[in-house]
């Protein structure tokens, strides 16, 4: 596969083809800096609110990625045929998994993209960036790929303007070929988490205010 270039899945095209306008017409949502997205391998990490936040990432962020999803999903037969075919890269959460690992490594590698909620749940209290787990740190640096933060404002409602954010991606090509060690994967797990509190602080301030314009224009 050629740097830079965009890989797709047919069936993922037309699913979010097909669903865009209606997605559009029950979650009307403005998406705010669709240039920061990258054509090649970049790990996207969005804050994860409700079960909807994905659907509002594949409808309305620009591009195809491989989306980390939780192993109990195969067990329901048509969920697991269709991740399958959209390549979802299962994980087991209660476990080392070894395997979900290399495949996220290895799709990066080939200049794929992959995305995650790096909190790990969603957030059932209220609507704060919660702490991030490490493993987008070392998906990134294994993958000598760019993180993509994306914030989500608020839960979404069904007719109700939706907000999203998508922020200037960063790496960690200091580490590139070193070995990661607890600390450097606690100091990126960190910095990830700060950067999507930062993002959404500013995409909530100009959304109380009346600012998203000059939030746009930026």
């Amino acid at each position: 596969m050629k740097k830079n270039s965009q890989k797709k899945n047919r069936l993922y095209s037309f699913l979010k083809g097909f669903f865009y306008l209606p997605g559009k017409i029950l979650f009307p949502t403005v998406v705010i800096g669709k240039r920061n997205v990258p054509k090649g391998k970049h790990v996207a990490i969005a804050n994860h609110l409700k079960w909807t936040d994905i659907v509002l990432m594949v409808l309305f962020v620009p591009g195809y990625r491989h989306i980390l999803g939780k192993k109990e999903l195969s067990k329901n037969k048509f969920l697991n045929f269709i991740c399958k075919k959209l390549e979802v890269i299962f994980v087991d959460r209660g476990a080392a998994d070894i395997s979900s690992i290399r495949t996220t490594v290895n799709y990066l590698k080939k200049d794929e993209a992959v995305a995650l909620f790096p909190e790990g749940t969603r957030n059932r209290v209220d609507e704060s960036v919660q702490d991030v787990k490490a493993g987008a740190v070392m998906f990134a640096v294994k993958g000598e790929a760019p993180i993509l933060p994306i914030v989500i404002h608020a839960k979404s409602r069904f007719f109700h303007r939706n907000y999203m954010m998508i922020a200037n991606q960063f790496d960690f090509s200091e580490y590139y070929g070193q070995r990661l060690t607890p600390d450097i994967l606690a100091e990126g797990a960190d910095k990830m988490a700060n950067i999507l509190k930062l993002s959404k602080q500013i995409l909530d301030f100009a959304v109380t205010n009346g600012e998203i314009k000059k939030l746009i224009s930026i």
